[in-house]
């Protein structure tokens, strides 16, 4: 595996990480620095954000971008009379859609632990 350059690891983020109560759905969840991938991050060291290597993270971005056109065929591939089952949150009910009714997002792909985290409103901002 590529090496990830880190620059914002600090003894207290190394302590909360290694807390046995310390959960990945926390909102203390590491977040990329967006300012970092532009070159205009000014906090450097003091910067509560993950600083990764520009390079290693599109080639990361590539890689998903390549898993994500392999869903979209799959999900083009299946017969229309395909159910999924999808949360309908007015109605607070589970409904059965065919994926007639459905346009492929990658939301069809989400895992529930990445699904939670954006429902918790995990952000990457800078602030």
């Amino acid at each position: 595996m590529d090496r990830i350059g880190v620059t914002a690891v600090t003894p207290q983020l190394m302590q909360m990480c290694q807390n046995p109560n310390y959960s990945e759905h926390s909102k203390t969840t590491l977040t990329l620095c967006e300012l970092h991938q532009k070159f205009k991050c000014e906090r450097k060291e003091t910067c509560r954000h993950v600083h990764v290597d520009p390079e290693y993270l599109r080639a990361q971005r590539g890689k998903h971008f390549e898993w994500m056109q392999f869903k979209a065929d799959a999900f083009g591939r299946l017969p229309p009379t395909k159910t999924f089952e999808v949360f309908n949150a007015t109605i607070k009910e589970v409904m059965e859609v065919e994926k007639a009714n459905l346009e492929y997002t990658r939301g069809l792909f989400l895992s529930p632990e990445d699904r939670d985290k954006r429902i918790a409103g995990v952000s990457s901002s800078n602030a």
